[in-house]
């Protein structure tokens, strides 16, 4: 700034008659783009170098079980945001799990790349607000990985639709998934407004949900690139059909966590010794 006011004292850098504005905004925008194009990255990476390579059998079709299975369900809940997801089993009565929502680690290592990135501000630079908009990139990020998997092997689209882009990936009511090429993998093209639906399951998270989240991503932002062990279970469990289509998150749901409902009883039957042992 103060390189602009002694060779231009008369006018301000920003004013519409300058080229200062245009020249911030497109610096603002390159390394916005950068830092998307770094989120959809790293989920990639730890999918080839990570999880693929711990999934308990290396097949392809093993792997596109997993991959199948992991983006099942719904935009309320899909088994990859959970740290822990098992199938309930009415066979044999096993009760289905799900804890620690958007802890698994394919989601908390694009979040921790996010959180590492930052951390090299001042501390009176960053904001003290929750990283909803990174937790809901990271979201994504995880979901376009997995999906590259779910052929077995390693597939990418040819662009525009392997860009990890807001016509790919942001909401846009001219999208029609069901119209998708049948050349590219399933899952690539998403219905018309999937960051909204995340938005609001992300908006309803809990205190301790989003303690539980910043510590898987705290994690990965001080690993450096380093290898990490994958915590999530039901490796076994059986896929669903691949499916993509638009889908719409009512506004009054509660989130499936099993650890966030166990608290609640825990909370509800601590109130109630309390009560009768007064």
């Amino acid at each position: 700034m103060g390189f602009f006011y002694r060779h231009f004292p008369l006018q301000h850098p920003f004013s519409s008659t300058t080229e200062g504005k245009k020249i911030v905004l497109k610096l603002a925008e390159d390394v916005l783009t950068t830092w998307c194009n770094k989120i959809g990255q790293v989920t990639i990476d730890y999918m080839e170098n990570t999880l693929i390579s711990e999934l308990e059998d290396s097949s392809a079709e093993y792997i596109s079980a997993w991959c199948h299975w992991a983006l099942s369900g719904t935009l309320k809940c899909r088994p990859f945001y959970y740290k822990t997801f098992i199938d309930g089993d009415d066979l044999t009565g096993q009760a289905g799990v799900k804890t620690n929502i958007f802890c698994h680690p394919v989601i908390a290592c694009a979040l921790g790349h996010h959180l590492g990135r930052i951390n090299i501000l001042p501390t009176h630079l960053k904001e003290e607000t929750r990283p909803t908009g990174a937790l809901i990139m990271a979201i994504q990020s995880a979901y376009r990985a997995i999906a590259r998997w779910s052929s077995g092997s390693y597939t990418c689209p040819a662009r525009p639709f392997s860009d990890f882009s807001g016509d790919n990936w942001g909401d846009s009511e001219m999208r029609d998934a069901s119209k998708a090429p049948d050349t590219i993998p399933p899952y690539t093209i998403q219905g018309p407004t999937p960051t909204r639906d995340i938005e609001r399951v992300v908006k309803k998270l809990s205190d301790k949900q989003w303690k539980e989240i910043m510590i898987a991503a705290h994690a990965f932002a001080v690993m450096k690139g380093k290898k990490r062990s994958r915590s999530s279970s039901g490796d076994d469990a059986a896929p669903a059909d691949a499916t993509a289509k638009a889908e719409v998150v009512e506004s009054d749901f509660e989130i499936e966590d099993d650890a966030e409902a166990q608290d609640a009883v825990d909370m509800t039957e601590d109130s109630n010794e309390t009560t009768i042992n007064a």
